[in-house]
Protein backbone atom coordinates (compact mmCIF):
# COMPACT_ATOMS: atom_id res chain seq x y z
CA UNK A 1 0.00 0.00 0.00
CA UNK A 2 2.94 2.65 0.55
CA UNK A 3 3.90 2.03 -3.17
CA UNK A 4 0.19 3.38 -4.66
CA UNK A 5 -0.24 5.65 -1.04
CA UNK A 6 2.93 7.12 -0.34
CA UNK A 7 1.45 9.86 1.82
CA UNK A 8 1.15 7.37 4.85
CA UNK A 9 4.51 5.80 3.77
CA UNK A 10 6.94 7.49 6.24
CA UNK A 11 3.83 7.07 9.49
CA UNK A 12 3.74 3.16 7.85
CA UNK A 13 7.88 2.88 8.12
CA UNK A 14 7.83 4.24 11.45
CA UNK A 15 5.16 2.14 13.12
CA UNK A 16 6.54 -0.99 11.20
CA UNK A 17 9.42 -0.84 13.88
CA UNK A 18 7.24 -1.46 16.69
CA UNK A 19 5.69 -4.46 15.21
CA UNK A 20 7.06 -6.81 17.92
CA UNK A 21 6.20 -4.90 20.97
CA UNK A 22 3.35 -2.73 20.07
CA UNK A 23 2.36 -0.58 22.86
CA UNK A 24 -0.90 1.81 23.18
CA UNK A 25 0.43 4.72 21.62
CA UNK A 26 1.75 2.41 18.28
CA UNK A 27 -2.13 1.55 18.28
CA UNK A 28 -3.40 4.64 18.18
CA UNK A 29 -0.96 6.19 16.16
CA UNK A 30 -2.76 2.78 13.64
CA UNK A 31 -5.96 3.71 14.05
CA UNK A 32 -4.91 7.48 13.07
CA UNK A 33 -3.41 6.55 9.91
CA UNK A 34 -6.60 4.15 9.18
CA UNK A 35 -8.95 7.00 9.71
CA UNK A 36 -6.61 9.05 7.85
CA UNK A 37 -6.81 6.61 4.61
CA UNK A 38 -10.65 6.34 5.04
CA UNK A 39 -11.24 10.15 4.96
CA UNK A 40 -9.36 11.37 2.32
CA UNK A 41 -8.94 8.15 0.31
CA UNK A 42 -12.59 7.27 0.43
CA UNK A 43 -14.36 10.53 0.80
CA UNK A 44 -12.51 12.37 -1.30
CA UNK A 45 -12.73 10.06 -4.40
CA UNK A 46 -16.15 9.59 -3.77
CA UNK A 47 -16.70 13.89 -3.61
CA UNK A 48 -14.94 14.15 -6.90
CA UNK A 49 -17.27 10.88 -8.77
CA UNK A 50 -20.31 12.25 -7.87
CA UNK A 51 -19.69 15.98 -8.48
CA UNK A 52 -18.39 14.69 -12.44
CA UNK A 53 -21.86 12.35 -12.17
CA UNK A 54 -24.15 15.45 -11.55
CA UNK A 55 -21.81 17.38 -14.07
CA UNK A 56 -20.31 19.53 -11.89
CA UNK A 57 -16.88 20.73 -13.53
CA UNK A 58 -13.80 20.26 -10.69
CA UNK A 59 -11.79 22.57 -11.99
CA UNK A 60 -9.16 22.63 -8.98
CA UNK A 61 -7.67 18.99 -8.43
CA UNK A 62 -7.60 17.11 -5.42
CA UNK A 63 -3.86 16.89 -4.38
CA UNK A 64 -1.66 14.58 -2.87
CA UNK A 65 2.14 15.42 -1.84
CA UNK A 66 4.48 12.98 -1.37
CA UNK A 67 8.53 12.60 -2.25
CA UNK A 68 7.82 8.65 -3.25
CA UNK A 69 9.25 8.33 -6.35
CA UNK A 70 8.06 5.28 -7.62
CA UNK A 71 4.61 6.58 -6.92
CA UNK A 72 5.41 9.71 -8.79
CA UNK A 73 6.49 7.48 -12.13
CA UNK A 74 2.80 5.73 -11.64
CA UNK A 75 1.09 8.57 -11.51
CA UNK A 76 3.10 10.50 -14.38
CA UNK A 77 3.87 7.34 -16.74
CA UNK A 78 0.98 5.48 -18.45
CA UNK A 79 2.64 2.72 -19.22
CA UNK A 80 2.80 1.51 -15.72
CA UNK A 81 -1.02 1.68 -14.89
CA UNK A 82 -1.39 -1.95 -16.28
CA UNK A 83 1.51 -3.81 -14.32
CA UNK A 84 -0.68 -2.37 -11.25
CA UNK A 85 -3.35 -4.00 -9.61
CA UNK A 86 -5.64 -1.03 -8.42
CA UNK A 87 -8.00 0.87 -10.05
CA UNK A 88 -6.68 3.81 -12.91
CA UNK A 89 -7.87 6.51 -10.47
CA UNK A 90 -5.61 5.44 -7.64
CA UNK A 91 -2.61 6.11 -10.20
CA UNK A 92 -3.37 9.84 -10.43
CA UNK A 93 -3.46 10.39 -6.90
CA UNK A 94 0.08 11.99 -6.52
CA UNK A 95 0.30 13.76 -10.36
CA UNK A 96 -1.19 16.69 -9.66
CA UNK A 97 1.37 17.67 -6.64
CA UNK A 98 4.50 17.87 -8.91
CA UNK A 99 4.16 21.45 -9.69
CA UNK A 100 3.60 21.68 -6.10
CA UNK A 101 5.57 20.42 -4.02
CA UNK A 102 8.09 22.33 -2.96
CA UNK A 103 5.16 25.48 -2.05
CA UNK A 104 3.93 23.10 0.18
CA UNK A 105 4.70 23.67 4.02
CA UNK A 106 4.32 21.08 6.57
CA UNK A 107 3.50 22.26 10.06
CA UNK A 108 4.05 19.63 12.69
CA UNK A 109 2.36 20.65 15.87
CA UNK A 110 2.36 19.26 19.52
CA UNK A 111 -0.24 20.07 22.37
CA UNK A 112 -2.17 18.66 25.01
CA UNK A 113 -4.96 15.93 23.77
CA UNK A 114 -7.81 17.89 24.91
CA UNK A 115 -6.42 20.94 23.20
CA UNK A 116 -5.77 19.44 20.13
CA UNK A 117 -9.40 17.42 20.27
CA UNK A 118 -10.76 21.06 20.31
CA UNK A 119 -8.46 22.33 17.43
CA UNK A 120 -9.23 20.08 14.98
CA UNK A 121 -12.91 19.88 15.65
CA UNK A 122 -13.17 23.38 14.68
CA UNK A 123 -11.08 22.50 11.27
CA UNK A 124 -7.40 23.53 12.41
CA UNK A 125 -5.70 21.11 11.48
CA UNK A 126 -6.91 19.62 8.00
CA UNK A 127 -6.07 16.35 6.62
CA UNK A 128 -5.14 17.84 3.38
CA UNK A 129 -3.80 20.99 2.67
CA UNK A 130 -4.66 24.58 3.29
CA UNK A 131 -5.37 27.32 1.01
CA UNK A 132 -2.61 28.85 1.90
CA UNK A 133 -0.55 25.65 0.97
CA UNK A 134 -0.40 23.77 4.89
CA UNK A 135 -0.05 20.61 5.80
CA UNK A 136 -0.35 19.93 9.52
CA UNK A 137 0.76 16.62 10.96
CA UNK A 138 0.63 15.61 14.68
CA UNK A 139 4.09 14.98 16.22
CA UNK A 140 3.98 13.05 19.83
CA UNK A 141 6.13 12.37 22.11
CA UNK A 142 5.36 8.13 22.09
CA UNK A 143 7.23 7.84 19.47
CA UNK A 144 11.00 9.09 18.69
CA UNK A 145 10.78 12.96 18.12
CA UNK A 146 13.99 14.01 16.24
CA UNK A 147 13.04 11.88 13.21
CA UNK A 148 9.35 13.24 13.00
CA UNK A 149 10.98 17.02 13.38
CA UNK A 150 13.28 16.52 10.28
CA UNK A 151 9.91 15.96 8.07
CA UNK A 152 7.96 19.21 8.80
CA UNK A 153 8.65 22.33 7.91
CA UNK A 154 8.12 24.33 11.25
CA UNK A 155 6.74 23.10 14.73
CA UNK A 156 3.54 24.92 16.14
CA UNK A 157 3.62 23.95 19.72
CA UNK A 158 1.33 24.87 23.23
CA UNK A 159 4.89 24.41 25.30
CA UNK A 160 2.81 25.50 28.24
CA UNK A 161 1.19 22.17 28.20
CA UNK A 162 3.85 20.84 29.04
CA UNK A 163 5.48 22.56 32.42
CA UNK A 164 5.81 20.33 34.49
CA UNK A 165 6.65 23.32 37.35
CA UNK A 166 7.85 26.61 37.69
CA UNK A 167 10.39 28.42 40.33
CA UNK A 168 10.34 32.08 40.35
CA UNK A 169 13.79 33.89 41.77
CA UNK A 170 14.55 36.54 39.51
CA UNK A 171 12.65 37.39 35.74
CA UNK A 172 15.69 37.43 33.79
CA UNK A 173 16.67 33.90 34.69
CA UNK A 174 13.15 32.68 34.32
CA UNK A 175 13.79 30.16 31.70
CA UNK A 176 16.04 28.69 33.94
CA UNK A 177 13.41 27.88 36.53
CA UNK A 178 11.21 26.05 34.26
CA UNK A 179 10.58 22.20 34.54
CA UNK A 180 9.46 20.50 31.06
CA UNK A 181 8.26 16.55 30.52
CA UNK A 182 10.42 14.56 28.77
CA UNK A 183 9.43 14.83 25.37
CA UNK A 184 9.35 18.58 25.63
CA UNK A 185 13.16 18.62 26.59
CA UNK A 186 13.45 16.22 23.38
CA UNK A 187 12.70 19.38 21.96
CA UNK A 188 14.82 21.87 23.72
CA UNK A 189 17.63 19.96 22.96
CA UNK A 190 16.94 19.36 19.55
CA UNK A 191 15.96 23.17 18.60
CA UNK A 192 19.44 24.00 20.58
CA UNK A 193 21.43 21.73 17.89
CA UNK A 194 19.82 22.17 14.92
CA UNK A 195 19.48 26.35 15.38
CA UNK A 196 17.70 26.62 12.22
CA UNK A 197 14.85 24.48 13.04
CA UNK A 198 11.23 27.08 12.80
CA UNK A 199 9.49 26.93 15.67
CA UNK A 200 6.42 28.87 16.34
CA UNK A 201 7.02 30.32 18.48
CA UNK A 202 10.49 30.40 19.62
CA UNK A 203 10.17 29.21 23.58
CA UNK A 204 12.19 32.44 24.99
CA UNK A 205 9.43 34.51 23.63
CA UNK A 206 6.50 32.82 25.54
CA UNK A 207 8.26 32.75 28.82
CA UNK A 208 7.15 36.39 29.54
CA UNK A 209 3.97 35.13 29.30
CA UNK A 210 4.36 32.66 32.09
CA UNK A 211 4.95 35.36 34.48
CA UNK A 212 1.81 37.81 35.63
CA UNK A 213 4.35 40.30 36.92
CA UNK A 214 6.47 40.27 33.87
CA UNK A 215 3.23 40.67 32.10
CA UNK A 216 2.32 44.05 33.55
CA UNK A 217 6.05 45.19 34.11
CA UNK A 218 5.48 44.93 30.15
CA UNK A 219 2.28 46.58 29.54
CA UNK A 220 3.44 49.80 31.36
CA UNK A 221 5.09 50.90 27.90
CA UNK A 222 0.71 51.24 27.00
CA UNK A 223 1.21 54.86 28.19
CA UNK A 224 3.49 55.51 24.86
CA UNK A 225 -0.01 54.88 23.14
CA UNK A 226 -2.45 57.47 24.74
CA UNK A 227 -2.66 60.65 23.58
CA UNK A 228 -4.67 63.79 25.36
CA UNK A 229 -8.80 64.04 25.12
CA UNK A 230 -8.56 60.45 24.38
CA UNK A 231 -9.81 57.27 26.82
CA UNK A 232 -6.38 56.04 27.89
CA UNK A 233 -5.10 52.31 27.51
CA UNK A 234 -3.38 51.02 30.30
CA UNK A 235 -2.13 47.97 32.66
CA UNK A 236 -3.89 47.70 35.96
CA UNK A 237 -2.35 49.39 39.04
CA UNK A 238 -0.38 46.03 41.03
CA UNK A 239 2.06 45.23 43.53
CA UNK A 240 4.30 42.20 43.76
CA UNK A 241 4.15 39.98 47.32
CA UNK A 242 5.91 37.44 48.73
CA UNK A 243 4.22 37.31 52.02
CA UNK A 244 0.63 38.34 53.08
CA UNK A 245 1.53 39.15 56.57
CA UNK A 246 4.25 42.08 55.83
CA UNK A 247 3.80 44.88 58.16
CA UNK A 248 3.55 47.47 55.26
CA UNK A 249 1.94 46.27 53.12
CA UNK A 250 -1.67 48.58 53.39
CA UNK A 251 1.78 51.20 52.59
CA UNK A 252 2.53 49.59 49.68
CA UNK A 253 -0.97 49.49 48.69
CA UNK A 254 -1.65 53.62 49.17
CA UNK A 255 1.71 54.19 47.11
CA UNK A 256 0.62 52.03 44.45
CA UNK A 257 -2.73 53.76 44.52
CA UNK A 258 -4.25 50.62 44.59
CA UNK A 259 -7.68 51.18 46.32
CA UNK A 260 -9.47 47.86 47.79
CA UNK A 261 -10.98 45.44 46.44
CA UNK A 262 -8.52 43.79 44.89
CA UNK A 263 -8.39 40.85 42.82
CA UNK A 264 -5.25 38.05 43.72
CA UNK A 265 -2.85 36.55 41.49
CA UNK A 266 -0.20 34.09 41.75
CA UNK A 267 2.68 35.55 40.16
CA UNK A 268 3.08 32.18 37.99
CA UNK A 269 0.60 32.71 35.04
CA UNK A 270 -0.12 28.75 33.50
CA UNK A 271 1.35 25.74 33.17
CA UNK A 272 0.99 24.73 36.97
CA UNK A 273 -2.34 23.61 38.71
CA UNK A 274 -2.67 26.53 40.91
CA UNK A 275 -1.80 29.04 38.53
CA UNK A 276 -5.51 29.86 38.35
CA UNK A 277 -5.94 30.14 41.98
CA UNK A 278 -7.34 33.47 43.14
CA UNK A 279 -9.02 35.84 45.56
CA UNK A 280 -11.27 38.82 45.98
CA UNK A 281 -10.00 40.82 48.90
CA UNK A 282 -12.10 43.73 49.99
CA UNK A 283 -10.44 44.73 53.67
CA UNK A 284 -6.07 44.69 54.54
CA UNK A 285 -7.09 41.84 56.74
CA UNK A 286 -8.01 39.58 54.20
CA UNK A 287 -4.93 38.84 53.29
CA UNK A 288 -3.74 37.17 56.43
CA UNK A 289 -4.85 33.56 55.55
CA UNK A 290 -5.10 33.82 52.17
CA UNK A 291 -4.59 30.70 49.96
CA UNK A 292 -3.95 32.00 46.71
CA UNK A 293 -0.08 31.38 46.37
CA UNK A 294 3.28 33.04 46.67
CA UNK A 295 4.47 34.87 45.51
CA UNK A 296 1.95 36.92 43.90
CA UNK A 297 0.74 39.70 42.15
CA UNK A 298 -2.05 42.39 43.80
CA UNK A 299 -3.88 44.06 41.51
CA UNK A 300 -6.49 46.70 41.09
CA UNK A 301 -10.40 45.79 40.90
CA UNK A 302 -11.83 47.52 37.88
CA UNK A 303 -15.63 48.26 37.63
CA UNK A 304 -16.42 47.83 34.04
CA UNK A 305 -20.45 46.95 34.31
CA UNK A 306 -19.58 42.98 34.20
CA UNK A 307 -18.42 43.73 30.37
CA UNK A 308 -14.85 41.84 29.02
CA UNK A 309 -13.79 42.27 25.64
CA UNK A 310 -11.55 38.72 24.29
CA UNK A 311 -9.07 40.27 21.88
CA UNK A 312 -7.22 37.94 19.64
CA UNK A 313 -4.08 38.52 17.52
CA UNK A 314 -3.61 36.26 15.20
CA UNK A 315 -0.61 37.14 12.86
CA UNK A 316 -1.60 41.05 11.42
CA UNK A 317 -5.36 40.19 12.07
CA UNK A 318 -6.90 41.39 15.56
CA UNK A 319 -10.68 40.37 16.27
CA UNK A 320 -13.00 40.64 19.64
CA UNK A 321 -15.53 39.13 21.43
CA UNK A 322 -17.44 40.33 24.43
CA UNK A 323 -18.68 37.83 27.25
CA UNK A 324 -19.76 38.22 30.81
CA UNK A 325 -17.41 39.03 33.39
CA UNK A 326 -17.25 39.64 37.05
CA UNK A 327 -19.88 42.08 38.22
CA UNK A 328 -18.98 45.69 40.50
CA UNK A 329 -17.62 45.46 43.75
CA UNK A 330 -20.76 46.78 45.01
CA UNK A 331 -22.37 43.23 44.09
CA UNK A 332 -19.23 41.51 44.97
CA UNK A 333 -19.38 43.14 48.82
CA UNK A 334 -22.56 41.36 48.98
CA UNK A 335 -21.33 38.16 49.04
CA UNK A 336 -18.77 39.02 50.59
CA UNK A 337 -20.73 39.60 53.32
CA UNK A 338 -23.02 36.57 53.14
CA UNK A 339 -19.57 34.57 53.28
CA UNK A 340 -19.16 35.82 56.96
CA UNK A 341 -16.40 38.59 55.41
CA UNK A 342 -14.11 36.21 53.80
CA UNK A 343 -12.57 36.73 50.62
CA UNK A 344 -14.10 35.54 47.16
CA UNK A 345 -11.51 32.38 46.20
CA UNK A 346 -12.32 30.78 42.63
CA UNK A 347 -10.33 29.42 39.83
CA UNK A 348 -10.61 31.37 37.43
CA UNK A 349 -10.70 28.09 34.48
CA UNK A 350 -13.79 26.88 36.48
CA UNK A 351 -15.61 29.13 38.74
CA UNK A 352 -14.98 32.76 38.15
CA UNK A 353 -18.16 35.17 39.43
CA UNK A 354 -19.90 36.12 36.59
CA UNK A 355 -22.89 38.96 36.78
CA UNK A 356 -26.42 37.78 36.17
CA UNK A 357 -27.48 40.36 34.50
CA UNK A 358 -27.66 40.36 30.59
CA UNK A 359 -24.34 42.11 29.23
CA UNK A 360 -26.05 43.89 26.91
CA UNK A 361 -27.65 46.30 29.08
CA UNK A 362 -25.22 48.29 30.86
CA UNK A 363 -24.56 51.15 33.02
CA UNK A 364 -20.97 52.17 31.72
CA UNK A 365 -21.66 54.87 29.33
CA UNK A 366 -18.10 54.51 27.27
CA UNK A 367 -17.94 52.54 24.52
CA UNK A 368 -15.31 50.03 22.78
CA UNK A 369 -12.24 52.62 21.36
CA UNK A 370 -11.58 49.43 18.78
CA UNK A 371 -8.88 51.46 17.27
CA UNK A 372 -7.04 52.01 20.29
CA UNK A 373 -7.19 48.91 21.45
CA UNK A 374 -6.24 47.58 17.81
CA UNK A 375 -2.98 50.09 17.98
CA UNK A 376 -2.27 48.54 21.40
CA UNK A 377 -2.65 44.66 19.88
CA UNK A 378 0.26 45.57 17.16
CA UNK A 379 1.85 47.46 19.71
CA UNK A 380 1.85 43.91 21.88
CA UNK A 381 2.75 41.94 18.93
CA UNK A 382 5.79 43.64 18.20
CA UNK A 383 6.97 44.04 21.85
CA UNK A 384 6.36 40.08 22.88
CA UNK A 385 7.29 39.00 19.28
CA UNK A 386 4.32 36.42 19.38
CA UNK A 387 2.22 34.93 16.43
CA UNK A 388 -1.09 34.30 18.26
CA UNK A 389 -2.12 35.82 21.34
CA UNK A 390 -4.86 36.90 23.09
CA UNK A 391 -5.68 39.91 25.87
CA UNK A 392 -8.83 40.50 27.85
CA UNK A 393 -9.86 44.13 27.94
CA UNK A 394 -12.45 45.54 30.63
CA UNK A 395 -13.61 49.82 30.52
CA UNK A 396 -13.45 51.28 33.88
CA UNK A 397 -16.76 52.93 34.92
CA UNK A 398 -16.48 56.74 35.62
CA UNK A 399 -12.59 57.13 34.24
CA UNK A 400 -13.68 55.30 30.20
CA UNK A 401 -9.91 53.70 30.93
CA UNK A 402 -9.45 50.69 28.46
CA UNK A 403 -7.42 48.08 30.82
CA UNK A 404 -5.89 44.95 29.82
CA UNK A 405 -6.11 42.40 32.44
CA UNK A 406 -5.21 39.31 31.14
CA UNK A 407 -2.47 38.12 28.22
CA UNK A 408 -2.59 34.59 27.06
CA UNK A 409 -0.76 32.55 24.97
CA UNK A 410 -2.25 30.58 21.52
CA UNK A 411 -5.57 31.08 22.71
CA UNK A 412 -8.60 28.36 21.15
CA UNK A 413 -10.56 31.63 20.05
CA UNK A 414 -13.62 29.64 20.47
CA UNK A 415 -15.83 33.25 20.52
CA UNK A 416 -14.57 33.42 16.77
CA UNK A 417 -16.47 32.27 14.13
CA UNK A 418 -14.81 28.96 12.18
CA UNK A 419 -15.04 30.20 8.50
CA UNK A 420 -13.38 33.33 9.90
CA UNK A 421 -10.82 32.17 12.57
CA UNK A 422 -9.44 29.17 10.42
CA UNK A 423 -8.18 31.04 7.30
CA UNK A 424 -6.67 33.94 10.11
CA UNK A 425 -5.20 31.38 11.89
CA UNK A 426 -3.49 29.68 8.76
CA UNK A 427 -2.70 32.76 7.69
CA UNK A 428 -0.69 34.18 11.10
CA UNK A 429 1.11 30.31 10.93
CA UNK A 430 2.22 30.76 7.13
CA UNK A 431 3.56 34.78 7.83
CA UNK A 432 4.98 33.68 10.83
CA UNK A 433 7.28 30.78 9.30
CA UNK A 434 8.14 33.05 6.15
CA UNK A 435 9.30 35.19 8.82
CA UNK A 436 11.19 33.37 10.76
CA UNK A 437 13.17 31.32 7.96
CA UNK A 438 13.99 34.79 6.70
CA UNK A 439 15.33 35.74 10.26
CA UNK A 440 17.21 32.09 10.10
CA UNK A 441 18.78 32.47 6.52
CA UNK A 442 20.26 36.11 8.02
CA UNK A 443 21.31 35.02 11.38
CA UNK A 444 21.20 30.88 11.59
CA UNK A 445 22.49 31.45 15.13
CA UNK A 446 20.23 33.69 16.87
Amino acid sequence: MTVTRPDISYAVGVLSQFMQSPQKAHCDAVIHVLHYLKVIGDVLRAIVHLLEELGFLVIKPIKMFCDNQVAVYIASNPVFHERTKHKKVDCHFVRDAQGTRSSVVTVGYMMKPSREEDFAKRGAFPMYPTQNGLIFVPLTFDLPLESQLQEVDVVLHKATDEILTIELNSSSEFSNKISYSKGMQELERYIRHNPECCVIDPLNNIYPMLDRLRIEEILLGLEDLNREGQCRIRAPRFIKVDNFKEANLGGRLSEAELLLPSIVKPQVACGVADAHSMAITFRIEDFEDLSVPLPAVIQEYVDHSSLLFKFYVLGEKVFHAVRKSTPNAVVLFSSYEKNGLKPITFDSLKSLPTAKEDVTSKTNKHALDLGLVTDAAIWMKRTLDLTIFGFDVVIQEGSGDHVIVDVNYLPSFKELPNDVAMPAFWDAVKASYESRKGKLAKDPFP
